[in-house]
């Protein structure tokens, strides 16, 4: 051995004696007298309840590590298809309207859309964008009122059709113009309809011609006279309606290549409900026998100007409904019906696709289906969407989640070894019973450097986290479905947010429980697993369960990690943790001595997760401080050790019962034992702390050694053989 004068000693040679050190005198029948709970628990088995919070931490990580090796086999199998069903709203019955709670199906100005001839081709707009200005000519008030427009509310909140939304509805706004012919013949001769043909007719709710106490109808021009009525703002799903001549209007749903013109083997179809069978409906559960049609809704009243007036769209697709709405179903380029009932593989069963970002798709099938939305301006009326789909979501493993699995792979590998040292030191007599909790990966780098380390995945794992618990329509359904990504994504965004704040305490120097982190990612993860349920049941007030997508496909591929702090994207998030921050300067210096010497640490003021006694005491009489006699003084306990906890907090282990190192250092040997048949580790190196036997307990040297891997005294020792145990301070 020799002492270069740099504290550390390297040792290649056969061991001296007094470097083996004897540790089992520190079990508990060797103990002196006077040792807390902590230190006798040796001999004492752990209580039920400790052995539950053991198997609660246990059962917590293996959870995560099941996660994560889930999201990692998405490598493979990058797709996932299952059936399902969704009920929002109920079953209309006469005298049981209610207010219809949310805003979508709303027709209001600023979502429906026009198509609007731009230069050759027809293009969607907005009707905020094109009512009162010089494309709109208001149609001079005549005697008899007029009633061959549609009745729209007007809004004014979105001021722009996104870019994925304009998109798909330019490809719409093309294909109607090929097949207008079809539609309006279809609605004329074969649904019961009289059909405006020239150009589309709005009448905005509550406005009156000058001087009049008609409604204000105006002719957009240039337009096709079918008005697209998207159910939720920029949604790339609608359904559409034709004013009739008559006040009435042909309202009808499209699907194949007006949904996604891509599609080389489907073909453009339109789905409606015949006139008499709709209007009957409407009539009955609005109990409303003598109602007249007028700019496409139903007037209820006396027949004045003051009726309250009734949006009305009602359809399904399900054989074994009992709402009587059977549904019909037209090939709108050969203008052939399909015989959907004889001939169900006739009819399309076309995919809706939605993606999310680059990575994430999203296909559904929507096997049957049921919707009925009956109500005023106000949002007031019936309201039913009842569908069972079956659906298929794809995700591309990239190198950010590569990157997030390796971080919480390194970091679940030492959770799983700090808590196995702990247990194994248990039950070899040399510690106390601990449970384990993430408090102790508090001393580690991979915990720390988490926030860094998944700052690419970051993006992802803030968006799932605002998905949780919520059942989206539109484009972010791509996320809210895809469970291999948004669970692991909740794991990560639970672990970042427990390292923050482990930072955060360690800087203050004030210790924070660990024992809420399972609770935490528990509820998150129940909450989206119950999303169906929560959408369903109406729990969340002023939502019907129904979350439209904010932030589009287009929009999530631009949008940068620092949005989520900076712009409104998200509602911020702020957790401010009760602990007072005690500057260095004014807390007292009591010396340093055995384990915190050598290590250069006060234990007591090390912050972060995780908490414990820190110390095991002793009176200073050397008996146990059973409490006394009331009254009488206590005599004041002396610190003997750093209890097994901390010191596995700290990032301390001990090797083969005779070393404490780091657990960096025990990685280099257990990453090294493939290595040891084939290859001398001659250039392989761990720092190690000697332990002696001192007063029945563990006590280190104050100077550590350095020792090649094929030192002598490492050779017996089994890189399994690691334990927690108390050392004396």
């Amino acid at each position: 051995s020799s002492d270069d004068g740099s504290g550390l000693r390297r040792v290649n040679a056969s061991p001296a004696r007094e470097l083996v050190p004897k540790v089992e005198t520190s079990r508990a029948p060797d103990l002196p007298p006077g040792i807390t709970s902590s230190s006798s628990a040796a001999v004492v088995g752990p209580t039920k309840w400790q052995l539950v919070v053991a198997l609660y931490h246990w059962t917590t990580c293996l959870f995560i590590v099941v996660l994560v090796a889930a999201q990692f086999l998405s490598f493979f199998w990058n797709s996932v298809s299952s059936t399902g069903n969704v009920l929002y709203g109920k079953y209309p019955s006469a005298g049981a309207m209610m207010e219809i709670v949310g805003t979508n199906d709303k027709p209001v100005t600023d979502r429906l859309l026009a198509c609007v001839l731009e230069g050759r081709f027809y293009k969607p707009v907005l009707l905020n964008d094109i009512l009162d200005t010089a494309g709109a000519t208001v149609i001079p008030a005549s005697t008899e009122p007029q009633v061959n427009g549609y009745r729209v509310v007007r809004r004014r909140e979105v001021e722009a059709l996104s870019s994925d939304a304009y998109a798909t509805f330019s490809d719409t706004c093309a294909l109607l113009a090929n097949t207008m012919d079809s539609i309006l013949d279809t609605c004329d001769q074969n649904l019961g309809y009289n059909v405006t043909r020239d150009e589309l007719r709005i009448v905005v709710d509550g406005e009156k011609a000058n001087v009049s106490s008609s409604d204000t109808v105006q002719l957009i021009a240039d337009s096709l006279p079918i008005v697209v009525m998207p159910y939720w703002d920029n949604a790339p799903f609608a359904r559409y309606a034709v004013p009739g001549w008559d006040g009435s209007a042909c309202m009808f749903r499209l699907t194949g290549k007006y949904i996604d013109a891509s599609l080389t083997d489907s073909f453009p179809s339109m789905l409606a409900v015949n006139r008499s069978v709709r209007e009957a409906k409407t009539r009955e559960w609005l109990d409303a026998p003598d109602g007249k049609w007028r700019h496409g809704w139903l007037h209820v009243g006396t027949g004045t100007e003051a009726d309250v007036a009734y949006f009305s769209d009602a359809i399904s697709t399900d054989p074994q409904s009992d709402v009587e709405l059977r549904h019909r179903e037209f090939n709108t380029v050969t203008r052939i019906e399909l015989d959907c009932v004889n001939e169900p593989d006739a009819c399309l069963e076309v995919p809706i696709s939605q993606t999310w970002g680059e990575k994430l798709s999203f296909e559904e099938h929507i096997l049957t289906m049921t919707s009925i939305t009956i109500a005023t301006a106000q949002h007031t009326g019936f309201f039913l969407y009842d569908s069972h789909y079956r659906s298929t979501v794809r995700s591309v493993y990239d190198w950010e989640t590569l990157i997030a699995n390796v971080a919480l792979a390194l970091l679940l590998l030492r959770w799983i070894v700090a808590m196995l040292a702990l247990h194994r030191g248990f039950w070899q007599g040399r510690s106390g019973w601990h449970s384990g909790g993430l408090g102790c990966v508090a001393g580690s780098r991979s915990f720390n450097l988490l926030p860094i380390v998944l700052l690419p995945h970051l993006k992802v794992t803030l968006a799932a986290f605002w998905t949780a618990g919520c059942l989206f329509e539109g484009d972010q359904s791509a996320l809210s479905e895809s469970w291999f990504t948004v669970y692991p994504a909740l794991a990560e965004f639970t672990l970042v947010y427990y390292s923050i704040l482990n930072i955060a305490t360690k800087i203050g120097r004030r210790r924070i429980t660990d024992a809420l982190f399972a609770p935490t990612l528990a509820l998150l993860c129940i909450l989206h697993r119950c999303r169906g349920a929560l959408a369903s049941y109406g729990w969340l007030p002023g939502v019907d369960g129904r979350v439209t997508t904010r932030v589009g496909s287009a929009e999530i591929q631009d949008l940068r990690l620092v949005d989520f702090f900076i712009s409104d994207i998200v509602r911020a998030a702020r957790g401010q943790p009760a602990a007072a921050y005690i500057p260095p300067t004014k807390q007292p210096d009591t010396g340093l001595k055995g384990v915190e010497r050598a290590l250069a640490i006060r234990a007591s003021n090390v912050g972060g997760l995780g908490c414990s006694p820190v110390y095991l005491f002793q009176s200073t009489d050397g008996a146990i401080d059973h409490g006394g006699k009331p009254g009488e003084p206590k005599p004041e306990p002396v610190k003997v050790a750093l209890n097994s906890y901390e010191l596995v907090r700290l990032g301390y282990v001990v090797y083969g019962g005779r070393f404490l190192l780091t657990f960096d250092a025990w990685d280099v040997i257990f990453n090294t034992v493939p290595l040891r048949r084939v290859h001398h580790l001659w250039n392989y190196r761990v720092v190690l702390f000697p332990l002696r036997d001192q007063d029945g307990y563990a006590a280190v040297s104050e100077k550590p050694v350095v020792c090649r891997l094929d030192d002598v005294r490492l050779d017996g020792i089994s890189f399994w053989s690691i334990a927690a145990q108390p050392v004396k301070c």
